[in-house]
């Protein structure tokens, strides 16, 4: 299946932010409603579950289709338990964050013809994190196919750069994300989901202390070839010759931390300097397939905020830090170039 931002998809931001890093989508000036924001992203179509036929007339049994009924799209096939939410459905649970004048909506969209569809919550003023002026944002996601859950998440963007930060913290009370499977009282989850992230100050909070902490803790060039060898591991002994890419990959991290990276030049040679150039390198230097054809943007979306293998990285560069950061190693500094 391609990847990305297809014929039936559209996407929708509010330019009261800018338009988007990705550079995908129709801007609007001004605060919308959660119903203004699914007719502005084409939001308001529904799916149905169909019974599925072989070609013989044989009704599957337990199988079904989901199909986009303004276009009659099938998306993906689910079986019996499966519980379709409607968009509508999905990002209805917004409208009270809105009335409570807690969130404003950033973006909304679908991608791969609906099958994915998305919206993107502000939740309050920015945070100072150091120099850093980080955006407190909630992702509300669902898919259509089959292939995926519901997800409430809370994610910061670090505005200088457009850097995605979706941490695991120390210090919060819950967990930053709901995995809700289409099953059951998918509403009644969501309900309750809402409840769970509304802890939301918490998080940020334990963000922004956690961030601080990195940014007072040094990192060497033994740590920091140890985070990159982490991040890109080989399969072969290191005393063997290592894949070019897999040099390659090492080194523009490597080069993002000493001399690259947007806003980095405060914390380089820090612990929250090198977290900086791994999430930086994902989320705008990681070659993706098909990265150079026309569906590049919409790629890297999904590459950043859905498929994983992005954040991913930045849970495993995280890790690796905060072992370092623990064992404080003492070894010689990073040297940093003027």
């Amino acid at each position: 299946m391609a990847h990305g931002i297809m014929a039936e998809d559209t996407l929708f931001f509010n330019l009261l932010n800018g338009k988007p890093w990705h550079g995908l989508g129709t801007g609007v000036d001004g605060l919308v409603t959660v119903q203004d924001a699914i007719r502005l992203a084409n939001l308001g179509w529904t799916v149905s579950k169909r019974d599925l036929f072989l070609a013989s007339g044989t009704k599957l049994e337990n199988n079904f289709a989901i199909v986009r009924d303004d276009i009659n799209l099938p998306l993906g096939v689910v079986k019996g338990r499966y519980q379709i939410l409607q968009n509508t459905e999905a990002f209805g649970v917004i409208d009270q964050m809105m009335l409570q004048g807690e969130a404003r909506i950033d973006t909304a969209g679908s991608l791969f013809n609906g099958a994915r569809t998305w919206m993107l919550v502000e939740l309050s003023e920015a945070l100072k994190i150091g120099d850093d002026k980080v955006l407190p944002h909630m992702m509300v996601s669902t898919t259509h196919d089959g292939t995926g859950a519901v997800w409430a998440l809370l994610t910061g963007t670090r505005v200088v750069c457009m850097n995605t930060l979706r941490m695991a913290v120390h210090g919060a009370k819950r967990e930053h994300k709901v995995r809700i499977p289409h099953v059951g009282n998918m509403e009644a989850k969501i309900r309750e989901a809402m409840v769970t992230l509304g802890v939301a100050k918490d998080y940020f909070a334990a963000l922004q202390a956690q961030a601080e902490s990195m940014m007072r803790s040094p990192i060497t060039e033994i740590q920091m070839q140890a985070l990159v060898e982490g991040i890109f591991p080989t399969t072969k002994d290191e005393s063997e010759k290592v894949p070019t890419r897999t040099l390659n990959m090492r080194q523009t991290v490597t080069d993002l931390f000493q001399t690259g990276g947007m806003g980095l030049d405060a914390y380089r040679g820090t612990a929250w300097g090198a977290y900086q150039a791994v999430v930086e390198y994902v989320d705008h230097h990681s070659t993706l397939k098909g990265q150079d054809g026309p569906e590049a943007n919409d790629r890297r979306l999904d590459h950043i905020f859905f498929s994983g293998r992005g954040q991913d990285m930045k849970d495993k560069a995280q890790s690796i830090l905060e072992s370092i950061m623990d064992a404080s190693v003492n070894v010689h500094p990073v040297t940093v170039p003027a």
